[in-house]
């Protein structure tokens, strides 16, 4: 049985903050009890194009490849966000020259290793923006760096949605997160959301002139 693959989180105006993005350790005991909590492993391979010889080279060679344990009852938790994985993946390099395949099948072990209990919002991460493998596991090691990023990308995000629709840039979400009061504004999110707001729009119609 495949999980649903939503692209869909709820950025919404009617999107209340942090409802949709609880994940945790609960979830490893809700998945583990439920047996139909499963990906299909051939599709699974059939997208990040390995076969089970090649899985079982990559383990040999020292690769830390999860496809063998995917499903089992303390890694079904994280099999819908592999299979999300593994669809971006897809997209990435279809109908692409020069694409090292290696190198991005790598990241999406490393991604699915740094993001240990997924929750609404890395699965939106993947499957609901434009985000490249690249700049996600650099999103998701600097979210493991400093946690409270997490819930400040969350704030940032509902209120782009909210504000001006669409999907907020990778360039202008790390632009936030890497400020060196990134944790104060996370902390006073609502004393600081209408000056964020505005430098929102600034940054936007800055772009918007230069092109």
């Amino acid at each position: 049985m495949i999980l649903p693959v939503s692209t869909s989180i709820g950025y919404t105006k009617n999107n209340k903050q942090n409802a949709a993005f609880k994940g945790g350790r609960l979830n490893v005991i809700t998945y583990s009890l439920n047996r139909w909590k499963k990906v299909n492993t051939q599709e699974l391979r059939n997208y990040l194009q390995i076969t089970k010889e090649d899985v079982k080279q990559e383990i040999a060679k020292g690769i830390n490849n999860p496809l063998p344990e995917i499903n089992k009852p303390l890694k079904r938790h994280k099999a819908g966000f592999m299979f999300r994985l593994a669809k971006k993946f897809s997209e990435e390099i279809f109908a692409k020259e020069n694409v090292n395949i290696q190198g991005k099948r790598q990241l999406v072990y490393n991604i699915y290793d740094k993001v240990k209990y997924p929750s609404d919002f890395e699965k939106h991460m993947v499957a609901g923006t434009n985000y490249s493998l690249e700049q996600l596991d650099k999103l998701f090691d600097l979210i493991n760096q400093k946690p409270y990023l997490k819930s400040f990308s969350e704030k940032l995000m509902n209120l782009y949605s909210k504000k001006f629709y669409g999907e907020m840039s990778y360039d202008l979400l790390m632009h936030y997160l890497s400020k060196p009061n990134a944790q104060d504004l996370n902390k006073n999110f609502k004393k600081y959301s209408a000056q964020i707001e505005k430098s929102i729009k600034n940054y936007m119609d800055a772009k918007s002139n230069i092109l």
